[in-house]
């Protein structure tokens, strides 16, 4: 995930655009009725306001936060949360009115520390809706949504930072960058890891030699509970991610392949299994996961089979990827596809966690990739330009190459 919010604002066109390239659930859910924009939002409790705590200890945050007692020191955990989820006042745009994008949403959030991606969208009921990293501010995600993608209307619930325990883990970290999808029931369900934890899953809290490490964490879901995603169940772990160094472990939105099963892609470092360090000359790689049964719940099954692709390239000659790639996507379902459907398209944040050498940080690059078959190894179109990769931010996105030569370009090509 990135930090800078420069390199967000450059990048924000590509996941609005995606939103209007869904398929499966996401379509389905177009033809639903729309919604109105909600008026008159309002948080739930302030931290000026004495009211929202019990009288002693703070334990419990009414209508806020959940029970704190489990925590050493309860009455700073439950401050943090209020500070989070019920402030009545967010960060201010502490730049120039002229640097703040007129059209491209942009929270005053983004002058904050933290990590800043987009870390999920998706259309649901006729409206936009559009998650960013504001870890530092809010604890987790910050949550707006528009009707025409012009104008936007922040609303106050996301998924934010909780207490969390799977297999040994401990875990009071923000969410970190994932997914929006719609399970088998219609329900849109936001995914993604714990940006780190106190204690990992047992088995995998310890490094090589011995040290206690944070960030093998579980993939998760939290599914929404009313129809403007304000509103979040509690997490459904789904499988465990454990490497052997810190991460992004970035995900891709989960889909239902030809075969009704569900897949996944999760950002990895090429070298895992081979030399374990840095820099790695092999570059990114793309794990692929596999259900046989729901996307959550007790009939899920999530598998691990292999890694599907993995690369050292970037988008611009004589440089090389030497990291994970962060940040992903993968589209399917494309109008036109000259592939009868086969054809998929990869995205990914070249350098974006600091893993490019020689150019690239923060560029969001793409891939076209067929599969022969659902889970398959990702063959590479290669008859596209840029031998298979090329950028978004040129406005480059052609399946072949022969389709920018006759004057297509943009999402026309597709």
């Amino acid at each position: 995930c990135a930090s800078a919010p420069l390199a967000v604002l450059s990048r924000m066109l590509l996941p609005l655009l995606l939103l209007l390239t869904a398929s499966g659930a996401e379509a389905r859910d177009s033809r639903a009725k729309s919604l109105p924009i909600p008026k008159n939002i309002t948080n739930k409790c302030s931290p000026d306001n004495l009211d929202h705590q019990t009288s002693s200890s703070c334990n419990v945050c009414k209508d806020c936060c959940q029970d704190m007692n489990g925590f050493s020191d309860p009455q700073a955990a439950c401050d943090s949360c209020v500070e989070w989820k019920c402030r009545f006042n967010g960060p201010k745009w502490n730049e120039a009115s002229f640097a703040k994008p007129k059209i491209h949403y942009a929270p005053s959030c983004l002058m904050n520390g933290g990590w800043h991606d987009i870390a999920a969208a998706a259309t649901h009921k006729g409206l936009h809706h559009i998650f960013f990293g504001c870890d530092a501010t809010i604890g987790g995600w910050h949550h707006a949504v528009s009707d025409d993608l012009v104008h936007f209307t922040e609303l106050k619930g996301a998924p934010r930072q909780i207490q969390e325990g799977y297999a040994g883990m401990s875990s009071f970290s923000t969410p970190c960058s994932g997914f929006i999808t719609f399970d088998e029931d219609g329900t849109p369900c936001a995914g993604f890891r714990q940006c780190g934890s106190s204690e990992s899953v047992t088995g995998f809290d310890k490094d090589e030699n011995g040290n206690n490490v944070g960030w093998n964490v579980p993939m998760e879901v939290r599914c929404a509970s009313d129809d403007y995603l304000t509103e979040w169940n509690d997490p459904d772990f789904l499988f465990n991610v454990s490497y052997y160094r810190s991460v992004p472990y970035d995900p891709a939105r989960p889909w239902i392949d030809e075969d009704g099963n569900w897949y996944m892609l999760v950002s990895i470092d090429a070298c895992n299994a081979t030399t374990k360090e840095l820099p790695c000359d092999q570059g990114g790689a793309l794990m692929l996961y596999m259900s046989e049964g729901s996307l959550h719940g007790p009939k899920s099954d999530w598998q691990q089979l292999g890694i599907v692709y993995e690369t050292e390239k970037t988008v611009m000659p004589n440089t090389k990827l030497t990291k994970e790639m962060v940040t992903i996507d993968f589209v399917g379902g494309l109008k036109g596809d000259p592939f009868g459907g086969k054809t998929r398209v990869f995205f990914n944040n070249v350098g974006g966690n600091g893993g490019g050498e020689g150019c690239c940080s923060g560029t969001t690059s793409y891939t076209v990739v067929r599969q022969e078959e659902p889970g398959a190894k990702f063959d590479v179109n290669t008859t596209s330009n840029f031998d298979g990769v090329g950028m978004v931010d040129w406005g480059a996105f052609p399946i072949e190459s022969e389709l920018t030569a006759k004057g297509c370009f943009g999402r026309s090509c597709l």
